[in-house]
């Protein structure tokens, strides 16, 4: 299931308006380079802009030139020249230290610009400039979320909802960091309020799916998920949390039709191949689905679960020398998962390399003492070489290693199982 969905949200402007008290802390972000000649082209149709009927002496005085200021910044953000907005602002700040706006709006590039310990300072210039201010509580909430300080962010976000009740942008980035906290409950909760106030956001009743599914409540989850793809039948990660739910139904049909429609949105989604490969497996259609194993590596190469799950297609079809090899990529890739190496212990002695799955499930054990799985087969495997020793019935190392050479003509790289 996608926890990772989306960013918190930001809203354009507050409903209160700007202290005029003194800023005392923090410090403005240094920002390089000069406005580009883009820029001044949109900084010359913000300039022009004017409420009709204004006159050249209202032009000129500092709260026009201060409002030209923030809706240079608005524009240049929408064309997300960050920068250049970023420079703007501070000239504002520079000959107008008590605007909230400017250190709002400074705060909400900075998220942008993935700055967040720098947002959090603009965030709090903002209010205290206006207590009163939610977005900008929202706001500081967004970016404590980026430093993962989770309780900040969710004392920020009560803030906003306190203060601004019927905006549903807050109530939605509380439910996602309650998701977050594990507060699947109070997150449902939080999501239901955004849709009562806004009752036709995709994105929120996705997200309440996700709470759903994580209640356990899978079917009405779906209902939520099916919702939101009917509101946005582009989005591929709706698509993706749907075959998610229907793969823990067991509906793997259903799941390789909504996998294949988060790929057509999003042919670059590794999850969504590897999700396809699941099912058919589930499916029986093995050798399909290592094409798209295969396909899900391609796109993500560092991933060790599919390796893993590769493997266990390779070794239902007894293709044992292959999975080894997709074994041993998973263990370089993560060194202290037990389960590798018992799946490794298990192949190496159906190939009769009994002293090498002794050192498998060793390992495992090393990594986990009390495994009793581990445990267990060693000792099968020990009991077994100690029948074959005494019957004198082992097979030569020479043969051994004829028959590896033989199964594939570079040797698997090496497993590391010394313990």
């Amino acid at each position: 299931m996608r926890d990772d969905i989306t960013q918190p949200n930001s809203i354009a402007q507050d409903a209160q308006g700007a202290s005029g008290t003194q800023v005392t802390t923090g410090a403005l972000p240094d920002v390089e380079g000069p406005i580009t000649p883009a820029d001044g082209v949109l900084y010359s149709a913000v300039l022009n802009m004017q409420p009709p009927g204004a006159s050249m002496e209202e032009e000129s005085t500092e709260d026009n030139h201060i409002e030209n200021d923030y809706q240079l910044a608005l524009v240049l953000s929408t064309h997300k020249q960050y920068e250049a907005a970023l420079s703007v602002l501070k000239y504002s700040i520079d000959h107008a230290p008590n605007s909230f706006q400017a250190y709002k709006d400074l705060g909400e590039i900075l998220l942008c610009l993935m700055h967040y310990e720098k947002a959090v300072s603009m965030f709090e210039e903002a209010i205290f400039l206006n207590p009163h201010a939610a977005s900008a509580y929202n706001g500081l909430g967004n970016a404590y979320y980026h430093l993962k300080q989770y309780e900040q962010a969710l004392k920020a976000y009560e803030h906003a909802v306190q203060l601004q009740p019927h905006e549903a942008t807050f109530h939605y980035n509380k439910g996602n960091l309650l998701i977050v906290l594990g507060q699947y409950e109070v997150a449902l909760e939080a999501f239901e309020r955004a849709l009562c106030l806004d009752p036709t956001d995709a994105q929120t009743l996705n997200n309440k799916g996700n709470a759903l599914y994580k209640l356990g409540r899978v079917q009405s989850a779906l209902v939520n998920y099916e919702q939101a793809i009917q509101l946005n039948p582009t989005n591929p990660i709706f698509y993706e949390n749907q075959a998610q739910t229907y793969t823990f139904l067991e509906q793997y049909e259903a799941a390789l039709d909504a996998f294949e429609q988060a790929i057509a949105f999003a042919p670059d989604n590794a999850a969504a191949h590897a999700g396809i490969g699941n099912a058919l497996c589930k499916l029986g259609r093995y050798e399909e689905a290592l094409a798209a194993y295969d396909t899900s590596l391609r796109l993500c190469p560092n991933e060790h679960k599919i390796y893993i799950r590769k493997g266990h297609v390779l070794t239902y079809l007894e293709r044992y020398i292959e999975a080894l090899v997709c074994y041993a990529k998973a263990i370089q890739l993560q060194p202290n998962t037990v389960t590798t190496y018992i799946l490794v212990g298990k192949i190496l002695h159906t190939l009769e390399y009994f002293d090498e799955a002794i050192l498998a499930y060793e390992q495992a054990l090393c990594l986990e003492p009390g495994n009793a799985e581990a445990f267990s087969l060693k000792h099968e495997v020990v009991n077994r070489l100690g029948q074959l020793k005494s019957q004198q019935s082992t097979k030569p190392i020479w043969w051994r290693q004829r028959t590896i050479r033989r199964a594939i003509p570079t040797p698997p790289p090496p497993l590391n199982l010394r313990v």
